[in-house]
């Protein structure tokens, strides 16, 4: 009797984890922020480009699936995107992930994880390349 309890129990949670429905993944764009276009300044295409591949190198090569990237141009400092990421997002319940790295004057490394999702940012002051502003990449991955 115990043994067929148990069986129904587990196979109600299994259904109930099944119709659950998925987790919001959604990222929010950071005020301001206009989608970046590419070809405007070669310096800063060429550094998105080397950093998304070794982003993505990095996630793949872990078992994770590109969901999703973006990269935003905005006039708002590295400082003021970190604040706005790391406020909206914990509202969105995302969680941070040490990076390892920010310098919040020129650039910053964000990391975040909801479900089975990671989130990469980075914001980086775009004047050491010849720009204006900043540049913020974003990608999503699960695994």
């Amino acid at each position: 009797m115990f043994e067929r309890a148990l069986v129904v129990l587990l196979c109600g949670i299994v259904l109930v984890a099944c119709g659950a429905p998925p987790p919001d993944l959604s990222v929010p764009e950071p005020p301001g922020a206009m989608p970046y276009a590419s070809g405007r300044n070669p310096n800063v295409d060429q550094l998105l480009a080397t950093f998304d591949r070794g982003v993505q190198d990095a996630l793949t090569g872990q078992g994770f699936t590109i969901r999703q990237r973006q990269d935003f141009s905005t006039t708002a400092s590295v400082a003021t995107i970190e604040r706005f990421y790391a406020d909206e997002l914990a509202r969105r319940g995302w969680e941070p992930v040490p990076s390892g790295f920010s310098n919040r004057s020129t650039q910053a490394l964000l990391a975040y994880q909801k479900s089975n999702a990671l989130l990469v940012i980075a914001a980086i002051d775009t004047a050491p390349y010849a720009g204006q502003g900043a540049i913020i990449y974003t990608l999503q991955a699960t695994k």
